[in-house]
């Protein structure tokens, strides 16, 4: 199944080159709303305030809820951050920690089995799943050498992208569908 045009093309427009993540908040509505219909799950964009004293920087974060039996439990959740994220460890690194972070909050009360989280630099994202009965989360964390720097959140986690109509496009799909069925079971 291919993404619809008006889904992908958004992805397209943005400056690739941009610090300015608040680009791909509009392409992110669209897919996430074809993905999770409205008519059975909410999307609900949340902003996170400054990242440390004196920042302006907000981070936003979307997360799918099911509509079904108007559980307030999330089922998914999207990361964002800017394309230029992605060839910088500290940036690269500091994504993987919010994930984390995003999980260690997300994951109390959880309904269904598996809590599936995106994190998307750019067009590009990672899959992280929490499994709720082994406690586990992939992908598993690189410990930082504190010797030496080392790449704690290597470039190749986010080896998908949301333009790739082959590879990319499927992982998406598959991780939906995934999460859809999940809700189906309940």
């Amino acid at each position: 199944m291919r993404l619809p045009g008006y889904v992908s093309e958004p992805f397209y427009l943005f400056d690739r080159t941009t610090s300015d993540e608040s680009q791909l908040y509009g392409p992110v509505n669209t897919l996430l709303g074809y993905l999770f219909p409205p008519q059975e799950y909410k999307v609900t964009p949340q902003y996170k305030g400054q990242v440390y004293p004196g920042s302006i920087d907000f981070t936003t974060l979307y997360i799918v809820r099911s509509a079904r039996g108007h559980t307030k439990h999330p089922i998914c959740f999207i990361e964002i951050k800017p394309a230029g994220h992605l060839g910088d460890f500290a940036t690269r690194r500091a994504a993987d920690c919010q994930m984390r972070e995003r999980v260690d909050h997300l994951a109390a009360g959880l309904i269904i089995p598996k809590l599936i989280g995106l994190s998307a630099i750019g067009s590009r994202f990672a899959v992280y799943e929490y499994d709720e009965a082994s406690q586990e989360l992939t992908p598993p964390e690189n410990a930082r050498n504190p010797r030496i720097v080392n790449d704690t959140a290597p470039a190749a986690r986010w080896a998908h992208d949301f333009l790739d109509a082959g590879v990319g496009e499927a992982k998406l799909l598959e991780v939906v569908r995934s999460t859809r069925d999940m809700c189906d079971a309940l």
